[in-house]
This record gives structure tokens, sequence and C-alpha cells, in this order.
């Protein structure tokens, strides 16, 4: 099939009778005389005349050619058979198949449907390669999957793959096998990859992309303009196969669940939080959440309103009945995407929480106070176990064995001490400290600032005074929020009114920063205030010191410079809210991503040598060694789908270590709305693109890889003036040698 790119100059076509009228004209110029002397010539003339006519119809067959392959080489003419120009050059047609493997094709065509996109995509596929087979006999195919092209580990399912009658069924059975995959990866990154391992150069390309057309991946951007102008200048056909139907419902998914905030020891209730995220068209109400703890049922969580296109947040408690991992799993009823109605959280909860309380001297008022409200005692279980020194003790303490150190007032009195107690920090344990009067500026500012090495990024001013308000009970003070101490947020009202600042060490840590000459990047000192004077000047700040954390308080914790222990109990919950976050935590193993390496990380130098594993939906254990480069981290295989996988090891003393660890979806592809096919087509601006629908993914042609035919046009026309200039030579001469012999 021939077609033209600029198909208005074929209205020149008929300029082609020029010469066909100018050769009648030329026969009527002269009138015609009768002599009988010319009888002789006539009888000559008679016997060259069939030679002439056809010299004479020749040159006008030419000069017609000529005009015509004129006209045709301004129209471009492109050879549309591609199967006709493979058997020319040898090539045999190429198709790349892209086929989107990623999360949202697991969504069901319509809410009343079984049948998922990703099972129509790979019907599409099998129909559209059993077409191949019938109509050309044998072709070249690439088939990519979105997830293999973009993973850590680069897989190529086929790569230019002789399809015939012979190697149909295999390759069908293969696509039948594909698993649906977890992934959320860009789309576009997939396909320029596609676009570079195939030769567009050398090959007859058509590429079809059978995807779903999700608005979060085909947004207009730059990414698309280097592959258009790829597939553009090779002349490369697009053909979009989507897989999704309009007519499907909207999808709800829980987005997260982590812990937030609270005491992480037995028997003590651990706050959650949940998050859930409706990414339909319409409000839902009286959404229902299932939530287990190691497999057991808590009571049900019931969302009573969740308008479109927001997310709601649920506070909950479970209970750990044991130390260790805490397996905690939520779940959502069944929608057009099941693969993000369920979250998996691995909590390490430890047996207890041991702080160490440091005052200046025997008996402070500070620690009885601060223990009082920590480890109450009376079958108040809150998971904290306290322990007082004094600074000129703390030396003889194993530092290293407690989760939080507590300083009230005091310092630290000797120099390798106050490294120690860095390394403690940095290491993830926690430190809090309440200034007070025996808090020395000078100490403080050599054991605890150091500039950016220390552990507060501050100093302080001195001590200022508050005068007390005409009303007793208005107090001068409130919490701010602070994204790791939630629970401090609910402090308001009463609870906060009566509380009264009369002395504080005034700090300025913005002031501090500068002074540092730190960048505002590189910020991790700058730390975030969790209570302040209403005024505006900061009481209490949390700041991060390599993996541990601590915080300062610019007032007492006994009721000495203020009122707060004696009038409100939001005392005792910003100690156990602090010593919640400040406190050490083990870290769990690692929080997997569905569809992608699970990463292990260990502690610097306690890599095992061997580590067995099992992935969620594995029931085969699967073997790790270390590798030198990796002393603190080993990769395993991608992970198959989200749920609660194990890892087990043996320590140096032979003992086995048995942990979990959570896989999740990445819930980026649960909005499940749709681009048109207008838009789609857009995106590969200058491209032959066309949008196919899988019921029609037989019908259509595909063999039409465009060949541009206008240089063996323009040799033609070469060649017809060529012969023109030989015949017009060789019947000048024909007739000079008529005359010679006359």
């Amino acid at each position: 099939m021939i077609g033209f790119a600029r198909p208005e100059f074929l209205w020149a076509l008929p300029l082609i009778l020029l010469p066909v009228i100018i050769h009648l004209l030329s026969r009527l110029r002269y009138p015609r005389f009768v002599f009988p002397a010319t009888r002789f010539l006539l009888e000559g003339q008679r016997r060259q005349k069939i030679r002439v006519l056809l010299q004479e119809w020749l040159l006008l067959a030419l000069r017609m050619a000529l005009i015509a392959g004129i006209v045709l080489a301004f129209a471009r003419p492109r050879a549309e058979s591609a199967r006709l120009w493979g058997s020319l050059t040898g090539q045999r047609e190429h198709f790349v198949i892209m086929l989107d493997d990623t999360l949202s094709m697991q969504s069901r065509r319509a809410a009343l449907e079984a049948e998922t996109c990703w099972q129509q995509a790979k019907s599409a596929v099998n129909e559209f390669i059993k077409e191949l087979v019938s109509r050309h006999g044998s072709a070249r195919i690439s088939l990519f999957r979105v997830s293999q092209l973009v993973s850590e580990q680069i897989r190529v399912d086929l790569a230019g793959e002789v399809l015939n009658s012979e190697t149909f069924s295999r390759i069908a059975g293969m696509v039948d096998a594909f698993p649906a995959s977890f992934a959320s990866v860009p789309v576009h990154q997939a396909l320029a990859r596609a676009v570079e391992v195939v030769d567009l150069a050398r090959e007859t390309v058509t590429v079809l992309v059978f995807s779903d057309f999700r608005a979060i991946d085909w947004q207009p951007g730059s990414q698309w303009g280097e592959i258009s102008e790829r597939l553009r200048q090779a002349r490369c056909p697009v053909r979009l196969i989507p897989c999704a139907s309009p007519y499907a419902s909207g999808n709800v998914a829980i987005t997260k669940l982590e812990p937030s905030g609270g005491i992480r020891a037995v028997g003590v209730p651990l706050a959650l939080r949940l998050s859930i995220e409706n990414f339909s068209d319409r409000s839902l109400r009286n959404v229902p959440v299932e939530v287990f703890c190691e497999g057991q049922p808590l009571p049900p969580i019931v969302i009573p309103e969740l308008p479109a296109g927001t997310s709601a947040h649920h506070d909950f408690y479970a209970i750990p009945p044991h130390s260790g991992d805490l397996r905690i799993e939520a779940r959502l009823p069944a929608d057009v995407l099941e693969a993000d109605n369920r979250r998996y959280l691995v909590v390490p909860v430890q047996e207890v929480v041991r702080v160490l309380l440091v005052a200046a001297e025997l008996g402070s008022e500070d620690a009885q106070f601060v223990e009082l409200a920590l480890s109450p005692g009376g079958g108040v279980n809150t998971g904290i176990i306290c322990r007082r020194s004094v600074g000129e003790a703390l030396s003889q303490e194993a530092i290293e064995s407690f989760d939080l150190i507590c300083f009230l007032g005091g310092g630290v009195s000797d120099p390798l001490l106050a490294e120690r107690l860095r390394e403690f920090l940095a290491n993830g344990g926690g430190l809090l400290y309440f200034v007070g009067p025996q808090t020395d500026l000078v100490r403080f500012e050599e054991d605890f600032c150091r500039g950016e090495r220390g552990i507060f990024p501050v100093r302080l001013r001195g001590v200022k005074e508050l005068a007390p308000s005409v009303f007793l009970s208005t107090g001068n003070v409130e919490f701010v929020e602070h994204p790791g101490l939630r629970g401090l947020a609910a402090l308001k009202g009463p609870l906060v009114e009566p509380i009264f600042v009369s002395r504080y060490l005034a700090f300025d840590p913005a002031e501090e920063l500068e002074r540092s000459g730190l960048q505002a990047e590189n910020r991790r000192l700058a730390g975030q205030v969790f209570l302040r004077l209403k005024e505006g000047q900061p009481l209490g700040m949390t700041f991060t010191f390599g993996r541990g954390k601590a915080a300062l308080v610019a007032t007492t914790a006994a009721p000495s410079w203020n009122n707060w222990a004696r009038v409100s109990p939001s005392f005792v919950v910003t100690l156990l809210e602090l010593a919640g976050y400040l406190a050490r935590h083990e870290r769990p193993v690692t929080s997997a991503v569905a569809g992608s390496l699970a990463k292990f990380e260990f502690p610097s130098g306690k890599l095992p040598a061997e580590v067995r594993y099992r992935l969620p939906g594995s029931d085969v254990d699967e073997r790790l060694t270390s590798r030198p480069g990796t002393e603190d981290r080993l990769e395993t295989l991608p992970v198959p789908m989200p749920g609660f996988g194990t890892l087990e090891w043996r320590t140096d003393d032979g003992q086995t270590v048995l942990r979990y660890f959570a896989a999740n979806v990445d819930c980026r592809e649960s909005d499940l709305r749709l681009v048109s096919s207008r838009d789609v087509a857009g995106l590969f601006a200058g491209c032959d693109v066309a949008v196919i629908e899988p019921e029609s993914i037989t019908q259509v042609d595909v063999a039409v890889q465009a060949v541009d035919i206008v240089p063996p046009m323009m040799s033609l026309v070469l060649l017809v003036l060529a012969a023109e200039a030989g015949a017009i030579f060789l019947t000048i001469r024909q007739r000079s040698g008529t005359r010679k012999g006359r």
C-alpha cells in the first residue's frame, strides 16, 4: 500500500498530459500540399514510419513519466507495507509489546465483574500474537513487563523472538503464566528503556502498549518528549490498547499504619494510627476496618464519614502480649482493587524501658516528681523502670544498658563521660534535660553544646523572671503540634490553662544556628518545639543526634520555677510521651515495598555470616550470605506480594534469632482515575499513534510501517531523463545517417 506525506501535490498529476497536447499541436502546425515529385520520398517515409512512430511514442512516454515523477516526488510517497519492504530487505517485522503489570492493573474492570485489567491485557496480547501468526507467517516479537524494566534487576521476557506456528504455543503459555505484580513504578521509564533496547533505526518496528492508562502515570510532561522524538524519527507506529473500563467504581485504600507514640513495652497500650483515603468520586459513610494483633481481632473500627478525595485518620491501641516483634494487620472490605485493602506493620516491643535519673544531689525534688510520673507503682504499669543517680557517680553507671537518661539540672563532670554520652545517643539512646537552679551555663555549654558536635545546638542566655498575671488562674504556656508527640496535641483548655512558668532559662536556637554557620539544608540540629510560652519563647524542644533523640526543657521538673507538676495532669502525660519518643527503640528489620527488593539492615559489625528468609506469600526459605562492601545490609529477591515475612540467623554464641518484617504496596497507584484516549495519544506528538480497543485487536492493521520511497523515485526520474536524452540522441544520429546515405 502506498501513502503520501504531502497528498495536496497530487492535484498536479494532470500535467502529464502536456507532452501529449504539445505532440498533437505540433502535428497541426503546417498545411499539407501534394506534389507529384514527392512520390519517391513518400515511399521511403513509409518504410521508416513504424520505427519513427515507436521513437516518438517512446519520447512521449518518457516525458510523461518525467512529469509524473516530479509531481510524485513533491507528494513524498511512502510504502506502507512493512511486509513487502521486509521481504525486499531480508528483515522481519518486529513488534514490541509493553505489558503494564503495575498494581493498578489488578483492579476489576467494573464493580460487578470478576475479570481484572491484568487478565484482559494478557488475553488481548495472546489474541494479537495469534493474529500475527495467521496473517504474517513469521515475525519478530519483543515482550517487556513494566515492573521488570524498572526494577533493580532489569529482566526482559522476550527479545527479538521469532514468532511462528511452532513458537506460538510456548509464548502464549508464558504470557498466561505471568503473575500479577504489586509494583508501583513510572510507566514512562519502562517505555524509555524498551525503546533503548530495540534497534529502531535498522528494523521495521511497531510498538504496542497494553495498559490501563491511569492518570497518575500518563500525565503530560517533559519525560515524554525524548520518547516521542525517538519514535518519530524512526517512523515507528504506536498502538495503545486500553484494558480498563471507564465504568469501574472508585477505590478506597489503607495508606498508612504506624505507631503514633507512647511506650513500647509488654502490657502497656501501644498507640497506633490508621490512615484511609477515598479515591472515588462519591462520599462514603460508616467504612468498617478490621484490625488484628498477632492474629487476634481487636475491636472493629468504623470511619463515620469519608468524603470523596479525602483521607481520614483513626488512633487506636493494641496491648502487646509479649516482647519482640508485634504483628499488626488492618483490613478493608473488598472493592475494585483489593491489593491496597490490607496494611501490615511490625513493631519491636521491649520487656521494659529503663530510665536513668541523674540529679545534682541526693534527695532531689525534681527526681522525685519525674520518677512518680514515669513509674508511679501501686499496680499502675507504665512499662518504665527508673533508677536514680547523681552527677558524681554517673561515671560508675553502665549507661549503655539504659534506654533513656534524664538530667535534672546537673551536668557531666568527666570529659570521657561526655564522650560516652554522645556515643550513647549516636547509637539510638535518648536524653531528656530539665534545667534548674543547679544548671551551670558554662558547664552546660561545654558538656552538651559544642557547636555542631553537641547534643543541644543552643546557648542558654540566663534566668528570666515572669510576673504572675492578675488573674491567677490564667496560664502562660501552650503546647505546639509536634510530629513525634501526637499525644500532646490534645492538651488544651483546662489541662493547660492553670500552668504558669515564673522562671526559665532563655535560649534562641535560631541565633545559635546562625552563629554556628549551619546551612539551611543541613539543620538536623534545628529541632522542633513542643512547648512554649504564649509570647512565643520556646520552653521545650527536641533534637536528633545520630540515631538517637534528645529533648531540652527550659524550666524545672519540680514545681519550683513553675506550678506544672502540682496543678495539671498534663505533666504526667508529657513525661510519658517524651519517654516514649526519646527512649531507645529497637528498629524493625525492614519495611519492604511489594514488587521491590527487601533490604535488611543490621547494626554495624553485626552482620550474620548467613541469613535465611522467607518472603510473604512464599513457603520456601531462601539464603543470603554476606559479601564484601555490604557490611550492614543484605538484599533479598523482589518481594512478590504484601504480607509478613521472616528473617532468621544465628548469633556468635549460637543462639537463633527469628525476626519478622512487613511488606506493603505503594498506594501511589490506588488512584484509578483514567486519562482520555485523546490525551494519551497527545503524549506521542508527531508519531503515528492510534488507540485500539482490546476487542478489536485482531482487526488492526499493524503492518503500516511507512518507508520513504522518495530517494528511489528521484533515482527513477534521473533514469528517465537519461533515457530521454539517449533516445533523442539516437533519433538525431539516425536521421543524420539517413541524410548522408542519400
